[in-house]
């Protein structure tokens, strides 16, 4: 595109030559004639002349240099969205979904599929499932019986959805995810064994949500489990039955939350984050990596961090003082060296009394 296509469709400003044109996104280090990249930090300000990149999106609090061996230099409101966006222009994705169903497809009588959608090899379709135009379903991905899936919905191949599951509207999953799999519910006996407890919900999955590779959302035991809309969640997650997901939160990879959970708008959960069960996080909260929220978090905005998870301030304060007691010099150290010196005084005084 040129610079100035480019720079129309992104909304931004063409500081440059608006005819000079690029192809491919690079990272801003290899970066050359005809690739476009971006540059939002203004810690890196000073790459900005040596920088020899056809077209570069930048912020615009970002001081240019009067020099430059830069084409195009594009002032957009947020550089890193807009190099996103110029990606998937620029390079769109490189899966072929053609529309049709394809002749191993497994395709109950009963189901509804939009005449655009794509149904790929050896995929299970079961009855009274509704699938809406423009969603493509990658190969041996299996969609039970009473699921409803909305419009322009991506399932990458292996992926299951089980019965009675509702999949809205440009939703990703990727490959090995499972909906709707039976919640963790089992009653204890008297002879201790353990009776297992129906999964008779289901789980609704909002508009605008993209699951991660072998990532798990289970099914609520008699209600909804809900993903809602916008929410990203990575690879390897596990959301546990009746939870609801706060719109737009991000879940990093690893990030278990037990059953009867509510995450609230905006939250980010760093990798490896555990949540106990029945608790309320609320919105704006972020969890950093490996923390464990063993209780509900009232207070919003906060950022926790450890195990137990605390506010992060006062977290890296018990962190702190636990390094001074337990350091060379702290005062475990200190008060080990006075008791030190009392054992030899007492001893000292045995002496002169002869041992006694």
């Amino acid at each position: 595109m040129k610079a100035s296509e480019l720079a129309e469709w992104l909304d931004g400003d063409v500081v440059g030559d608006p005819g000079v044109q690029a192809a491919q996104p690079k990272p801003i280090e290899h970066a050359g004639p005809g690739d476009v990249t971006f540059l939002s930090n203004k810690k890196f300000e000073s790459l900005l002349g040596s920088l020899t990149a056809g077209i570069v999106l930048v912020s615009r609090k970002i001081a240019l240099p009067e020099r430059s061996k830069v084409g195009a230099f594009i002032r957009v409101a947020d550089p890193y969205v807009a190099f996103a966006r110029t990606v998937g222009r620029l390079q769109p994705p490189a899966l072929n979904f053609d529309p049709g169903i394809h002749p191993t497809a497994v395709i109950a009588r009963s189901a509804q599929i939009a005449d655009d959608v794509s149904i790929g090899p050896l995929v299970f379709v079961g009855e009274r499932t509704q699938i809406a135009k423009g969603t493509r379903i990658g190969p041996l991905s299996s969609i039970g019986p009473d699921v409803v899936i909305g419009e322009d919905t991506l399932l990458h191949a292996n992926t299951t959805v089980y019965h009675g599951c509702k999949i809205g509207n440009r939703v990703i999953l990727h490959s090995g995810c499972v909906i709707g799999a039976d919640g963790f519910g089992f009653a204890p006996r008297k002879d201790g064994s353990w009776e297992k407890i129906p999964q008779i919900g289901f789980v609704i999955i909002e508009d605008d949500v993209e699951i991660g590779a072998i990532s798990t959302v289970d099914r609520g035991m008699m209600a909804a489990t809900r993903i809602r809309r916008g929410c990203k969640l990575d690879d390897h997650v596990h959301v546990g039955h009746n939870c609801d997901i706060g719109e737009h939160s991000v879940l990093a990879a690893q990030v278990g939350i037990s059953g009867s959970v509510t995450v609230g708008e905006h939250c980010l959960l760093g990798g490896q984050v555990g949540v106990s069960g029945h608790l309320q996080i609320a919105p704006r909260t972020t969890a950093m990596g490996r923390a464990a929220v063993l209780g509900s978090v009232i207070e919003p905005g906060q950022m926790l961090f450890g195990y137990p998870a605390r506010p992060r301030m006062e977290a890296l304060k018990r962190e702190a003082t636990l390094t001074r007691l337990i350091s060379p010099k702290g005062e475990l150290a200190r008060m080990q060296q006075e008791l030190a010196a009392l054992r030899a005084e007492l001893d000292a005084l045995r002496k002169d009394r002869g041992g006694s």
